[in-house]
Formats: structure tokens, C-alpha cells, sequence
């Protein structure tokens, strides 16, 4: 499950997520992002509390930073934050190439599954 937090209070606006970013989740994710990056075209995306982030989590993610997202989060995202950093770089962002890898966050640990 993902619960999506939209503040668009702060300065600038940020997408909170808490939970799965992964299967239909990255759906809704992704209208819910199409209908505010019009009022917000830079926003900050805060991984913060996200527990696990799938292959089709990632390419939205790297879709969102291409078109000008920021991605924070805490510590234990910071690997998958940067791998998504990367492939966003990487030939328009293809989350195919290379190793075909997720990770999740379990008792404070980011392991590969």
C-alpha cells in the first residue's frame, strides 16, 4: 500500500510517500503527479517513509526528476534515491539497462531482492 501526501504549503510544494512504491500504486502515483505538475512544475519528492520502491516506481521517479522533481529521503533511501538519479541520466532514464534490481528497507537494513 502507498499512502501520497501532497503539501503544497511548503516551499516548494512536496509529494510525500509513505509505503510501497510499487504495482498500481505507481498508477495512481503517476495521475496524481500529471494533475499538480502543472501548478507546481518543481516539486520535492520526500522518500522519507517509503519502504520499497519497484522497477516501475523507479522509471516514474526518473520520469518526475527529468521533468525537474527533487528527490529527498531519509538515510536508508538514499542508494535507491541515487541509482534513480543515475538512470534518470542514462539514456533518457531506461530503468532496464544494467542489472534489474529493487530494494526494500527491513529492521533499518536496504537489502537487494
Amino acid at each position: 500500500m502507498l499512502r501520497i501526501t501532497w503539501d503544497q504549503e511548503s516551499s516548494p510544494p512536496r509529494l510525500k510517500l509513505h509505503g510501497r512504491v510499487k504495482g498500481p500504486w505507481v498508477e495512481e502515483l503517476e495521475r496524481i503527479w500529471h494533475d499538480i505538475k502543472t501548478k507546481a512544475p518543481h516539486i520535492i519528492v520526500d522518500l522519507t517513509d517509503a519502504t520499497f520502491v519497484g522497477m516501475e516506481g523507479r522509471r516514474l521517479l526518473g520520469e518526475m526528476v527529468r521533468q525537474g522533481a527533487e528527490l529527498e529521503g531519509g538515510p536508508l533511501m538514499q542508494f535507491t534515491i541515487e541509482r534513480i538519479r543515475q538512470e534518470s541520466q542514462n539514456l533518457g532514464g531506461d530503468a532496464k539497462k544494467g542489472e534489474q534490481d529493487a530494494f526494500t528497507i527491513r529492521n533499518g537494513t536496504e537489502r537487494k531482492l
